[in-house]
């Protein structure tokens, strides 16, 4: 049998086979994107059980892949052995796959009802080998700066453009065919894409260059609120600004400094003053508006450091200044009462 046979065969098996619809809506999200092939490629199926059992009887299995056609296969399972009326309760399921680099279409078969979801298409890219996005040390809505990108490349590519839909900046790098002479050596190839006016929030910046694809996460700060810099800290979208300053008993003095661990969100911080690996205050804002129409904020010390940290509400012009005096230890503030603004 021919390879051109088999491989029609193949795509004739293929789990992509025309089915009918689900009987019942599910959301299947596909993440990271875009993905490479060093990566888990996760899918995540949500919707409402449709059993008596409820969420609890819902499973997928491992995603099938076909090799030969990219077309992924999950089953959706819901098996129930109870009688009664189906419990519609919301249910969200995450499996995963590592997958070579290359075009893919996925559909989620549902067993318990019959039927299967519409394709998702999507692509997995080569790793970003020689490849590197540097985002602008700061950006903000009325200088949003520009995106400098390290290519490995022998020739120098044409200018690419950012385009940007919803919170996606995207910047597509053309490759260059060599001229009929002998093809010169890689080199380091620095190009700057100038980014467009942003609105204030954060984007998922991705960009792609032959075959391979690189990610990065840029934040864009309203310019007539809170602006981060060595000194200032931004919480909550930028709307309060945190600065502040510290006193040793010698008279040595300088600014508050702050350091945001990746899981804290941006309503809480740690404040240091000789060491970022050494915090000397912990930070932390509460939206209250739903308990008492108030946001609250919390600021507990670990050292007997004179300080003044003063919070500013740019979107009100309320300010509030915490002070503690050098050589007692300091309460926790507990201000439940700090800032109002709760309208949207």
């Amino acid at each position: 049998m021919s390879v051109r046979r088999l491989l029609a065969i193949l795509a004739m098996l293929s789990p992509l086979a025309a089915a009918p619809l689900l009987a019942r809506p599910l959301e299947v999200t596909i993440s990271p994107v875009p993905a490479v092939w060093t990566e888990r490629v996760q899918v995540t199926v949500a919707g409402l059980s449709a059993t008596a059992c409820g969420p609890g009887a819902v499973s997928i299995d491992d995603p099938v892949v076909n090799v030969y056609t990219g077309n992924i296969e999950v089953d959706l399972r819901e098996p129930c052995n109870s009688a009664g009326p189906p419990v519609a309760a919301p249910f969200a399921l995450t499996t995963s796959v590592y997958l070579e680099p290359g075009s893919y279409s996925l559909r989620v078969v549902d067993w318990a009802l019959g039927g299967s979801s519409e394709p998702s298409s999507f692509t997995v890219y080569e790793p970003p080998i020689g490849m590197a996005v540097e985002l602008p040390a700061r950006s903000t809505t009325t200088a949003p700066g520009a995106l400098t990108l390290h290519l490995m490349a022998a020739y120098t590519p044409p200018q690419p453009q950012a385009q940007v839909d919803g919170n996606v900046v995207s910047v597509t790098v053309a490759a260059v065919d060599p001229p009929s002479y002998p093809q010169r050596p890689f080199r380091h190839v620095v190009l700057s894409v100038p980014l467009p006016e942003l609105a204030a929030g954060t984007y998922d910046v991705r960009v792609f260059f032959g075959g391979a694809a690189a990610r990065a996460v840029l934040s864009v700060w309203n310019a007539a609120g809170c602006v981060p810099d060595a000194a200032t800290l931004c919480l909550a979208a930028g709307r309060f600004r945190v600065t502040g300053t510290w006193r040793t008993h010698d008279g040595t003095s300088g600014v508050i400094r702050a350091r945001v661990p990746p899981e804290a969100g941006d309503r809480s911080a740690l404040l240091w003053f000789f060491a970022a690996g050494n915090p000397e205050l912990t930070l932390k804002l509460i939206d209250a508006c739903s308990l008492n129409g108030r946001w609250w904020l919390f600021l507990a010390s670990g050292s007997n450091v004179e300080y003044q940290v003063r919070v500013e509400d740019t979107r009100t012009g309320e300010t509030r200044l915490y002070m503690h005096p050098e050589g007692s230890l300091p309460p926790l503030v507990s201000d439940v009462d700090a800032f109002g603004g709760c309208e949207p």
